[in-house]
């Protein structure tokens, strides 16, 4: 599997890369290795963010991955620019320092959705909103 930042980067300039990961981060899987741990589970997510290296990152079910040990193994290399709270948890939306994003104005919360204008880093480069959400189809009906 080659890394998402790398396949990006061969689209040309004005393309980016996203990775978003559903954390279910109040328990640990029932298909998990026995004595696999949240804290493991943490480690895991790491090291996945650290070999896609995405320029926008967005988890969602966060409970304590954002505070974990792990999370800091990330956090030198990513900004937090939005967070929405939705019916399991928070959603975080990052963006990697550096990247072919940035924030091109302050983030917002809709319901559990956290959005980010952003302008893409290329001369005359578009601007755009990152969203992150985690949505209840069947509480919102």
């Amino acid at each position: 599997c080659q890394p998402i930042a790398q396949l990006a980067a061969g689209l040309g300039p004005g393309a980016f890369s996203v990775l978003t990961f559903n954390v279910n981060d109040d328990c640990v899987s029932e298909s998990a290795a026995p004595g696999w741990t949240l804290e493991d589970q943490h480690l895991a997510l790491a090291s996945l963010i650290e070999y896609h290296k995405p320029d926008v990152l967005c988890l969602q079910e966060c409970m304590s991955c954002a505070d974990s040990a792990a999370s800091w193994l990330f956090r030198s290399k990513y900004d937090l620019h939005g967070s929405a709270f939705s019916h399991r948890g928070a959603c975080l939306l990052f963006l990697r320092k550096g990247g072919r994003l940035a924030a091109a104005g302050q983030p917002r919360s809709i319901g559990p959705v956290a959005l980010l204008p952003a302008a893409l880093g290329v001369p005359g480069g578009p601007q755009l909103y990152v969203a992150c959400g985690h949505l209840a189809p069947h509480k919102e009906g």
